[in-house]
């Protein structure tokens, strides 16, 4: 072990090529853990910042993300007849695509909207 040590002290600039390719390396990982975190998150917020203790999803729902058009309001009534269960509120979303007519020289633009209803009176179930 100390024949190891020792080359690596005198050898030190032979070496400092690949520690810090290293760290840079390791930076970058972290830097790509970090967004696909923060895109995670931001999928996930207004589902994580519930104060709902259960979702009830909508009839043939696979997933929380595309859990269709929600639950049909003959069924909120059922969800309060549980003792257990002090607020009910719909938490809605959907999606669409907005696009211009263009007119000669123009360019078709086309964005991909999301829409999630936010309740702004408490209690609400995104607040």
């Amino acid at each position: 072990m100390s024949l190891a040590s020792a080359t690596l002290i005198y050898e030190w600039r032979r070496y400092l090529a690949a520690v810090v390719a290293l760290a840079f390396s390791g930076l970058l990982v972290l830097a790509q853990i970090g967004m696909f975190m923060g895109i995670g998150k931001a999928f996930t917020a207004s589902i994580d910042r519930a104060r709902a203790d259960v979702m009830v999803l909508g009839p043939k729902a696979e997933s929380l993300m595309n859990g269709g058009s929600g639950v049909p309001r003959r069924i909120l009534p059922q969800v309060y007849m549980n003792p257990r269960v002090l607020d009910v509120a719909d938490l809605d979303g959907g999606g669409l695509v907005w696009q211009n007519l263009p007119d000669g020289s123009q360019k078709k633009k086309r964005e991909y909207v999301d829409i999630t209803a936010i309740g702004p009176v408490r209690p609400v179930v995104t607040g």
